[in-house]
């Protein structure tokens, strides 16, 4: 799991999101001091791991998917039993996201406390997906969706469509 906290930036002209990092120049207009979208999507899906879930607490965020710079879309899921869908979904390599907004800014929150978006993601750990201790993307997106602007889910990269990302807890 990658999480990013932080800014976002989406550029028009270049069609591009950004995460502007903590020594990032300000008003850079090259953007060179910055990381695009499409370079974070090429580092992360080469990490050599086969379950990789990137979560971006930025402006934009949304964006780090191309069909959103380009226009807007919308991914949902839903499953029945979770012991089958742990070895199904388990068994294919993973590419995800979760953002905490689309192509717009989001909420940092109170100063000193979280975002509004960081506070649910936690919440969702915190409770760790209910009796069976499992955490699906399904169920965490479920804990952020009614949140303003809406959060955006997608895979990218080498993503396998029937794949998925879970969270297990430690038994007590």
């Amino acid at each position: 799991m990658v999480f990013f906290a932080g800014h976002g930036y989406f550029d028009d002209t270049f069609g591009e999101g950004f995460v502007v990092a903590k020594n990032s120049l300000e008003n850079d207009r090259s953007k060179t001091s910055y990381i695009s979208h499409s370079r974070l999507r090429t580092v992360i899906n080469n990490i050599p791991s086969e379950h990789v879930f990137l979560a971006m607490d930025v402006c934009f965020g949304g964006t780090f998917d191309p069909v959103v710079a380009r226009e807007r879309g919308n991914d949902t899921y839903s499953e029945t039993n979770i012991n089958e869908y742990l070895v199904r979904k388990l068994s294919y390599r993973t590419r995800k996201y979760i953002t905490s907004g689309g192509k717009t800014y989001v909420s940092d929150g109170i100063a000193g406390k979280h975002s509004p978006f960081a506070l649910k993601f936690l919440q969702a750990l915190k409770e760790g997906g209910g009796s069976d201790r499992i955490l699906t993307l399904s169920e965490l997106k479920s804990y952020v969706e009614k949140l303003t602007p809406e959060p955006r889910f997608g895979g990218f990269g080498e993503d396998n469509v029937a794949s998925d990302f879970v969270f297990v807890s430690k038994a007590n």
